[in-house]
C-alpha cells in the first residue's frame, strides 16, 4: 500500500470534520474539545478529542488540528491533480504525458512519449549539421554568385540562433 493510500485510509477512518474547538460548557470536562457533528444525526455533536487542562496548548495549534482533515483532504487533492511524470531513459529528464506522441495520420497519441530534453538536442544537431552543410556548400560555390549567395545563406543562418546570443 502507498503512503497516499495509507493517509486516505486513515483520513475516511477518522471522525468526519470539520472539527470546532469550543471550551467545556459541562463539569465533567475542563479541557478545550474538539466536537464534530454526527454526519447522520444534524444538531449531535461528538468528542473527537480533548486537551487536558493541565497541558499547555496554544490556541494555533488546536486551530491546526481541528482542520487537519480539511488540509489533509485538500492537499490529498493537490497530489491527485499533479500531472504523471515519465523519465527519460536516454537523458533522465522527467517530464510530463502533455508529451505524448502523436500519430500525423489520426491526430491521435500512440502511447509513446517523447523526451522534450532529448527532442531539442536532437533539433539543435540537425541544425548544426544543416549549418555546417551550408557553410561548406558556400564555400564550394562558384565565385561570380558567392557574393549574393553568401548574404543570402547568412542570413538563413542567423534565423533560429536567437537563443545562441544572435538576439
Amino acid at each position: 500500500m502507498s503512503k497516499i493510500d495509507e493517509i486516505k485510509q486513515a483520513l475516511v477512518a477518522a471522525t468526519p470534520g470539520p472539527w470546532e474547538p469550543a471550551e467545556p460548557d459541562n463539569e465533567e470536562t475542563d479541557g478545550i474539545i474538539l466536537w464534530a457533528e454526527v454526519k447522520d444525526s444534524p444538531g449531535s455533536y461528538t468528542g473527537v478529542c480533548e486537551f487536558h487542562p493541565d497541558t499547555f496548548v496554544k490556541d494555533e495549534d488546536v486551530n491546526l488540528i481541528a482542520k487537519s482533515p480539511e488540509y489533509i483532504a485538500y492537499l490529498l487533492k493537490q497530489v491527485e491533480q499533479q500531472p504523471e511524470l515519465w523519465d527519460c531513459p536516454s537523458c533522465g529528464f522527467a517530464f510530463d504525458a502533455c508529451h505524448e506522441d502523436v500519430d500525423p495520420v489520426t491526430g491521435e497519441g500512440n502511447g509513446n512519449y517523447t523526451c522534450p530534453l532529448c527532442e531539442l538536442i536532437e533539433v539543435e544537431q540537425k541544425q548544426n549539421q544543416l549549418r555546417k552543410a551550408l557553410r561548406d556548400a558556400l564555400k564550394l560555390m562558384d565565385k561570380k554568385h558567392y557574393g549574393i549567395a553568401q548574404k543570402n545563406l547568412v542570413e538563413a543562418l542567423a534565423v533560429g540562433q536567437e537563443g545562441e546570443g544572435n538576439q
